[in-house]
């Protein structure tokens, strides 16, 4: 029988017309004054339509798949296209340093790797932002 952590349940929690914050910010359930305590699924649970972007994005991904992490991969895959695209610009000055001490033009290689470094920082930039 699967149960979800404490942390799991509130991705439900979170998309629920009964769920509140205390004055701790503290997650509880309206109907209980408590935090959630449900071991499959909660019998009240009601979706609200009114819950942040994120937070259904969370429940989605915790209904589909059984893992909350839509959020942190996000960040995560955001992170590493940062340094991906930083590596790709690094690479494009060594190309045009090679380059330049040989006597010969660059070529389009070095061009592809700042063209697809600068679109990977921009592209990771986003993804951080998103999550």
């Amino acid at each position: 029988m699967f149960i979800p952590t404490p942390e799991e349940r509130i991705y439900f929690c979170r998309v629920c017309k009964n769920y509140k914050t205390d004055e701790w910010k503290r997650e509880l359930c309206s109907l209980t004054d408590k935090p959630p305590a449900f071991e499959k699924r909660c019998p009240s649970f009601d979706l609200n339509p009114d819950a942040t972007k994120k937070d259904f994005q969370r429940y989605t991904a915790f209904e589909t798949t059984g893992e909350g992490t839509t959020v942190v991969s996000k960040r995560s895959s955001g992170i590493f296209l940062v340094i991906a695209g930083s590596i790709k610009l690094l690479g494009f000055l060594i190309l045009a340093v090679i380059s330049a001490n040989n006597g010969g033009s660059l070529g389009i290689a070095p061009f592809i790797f700042i063209i697809t470094g600068i679109a990977m920082i921009i592209a990771g930039s986003i993804k951080i932002k998103e999550g």
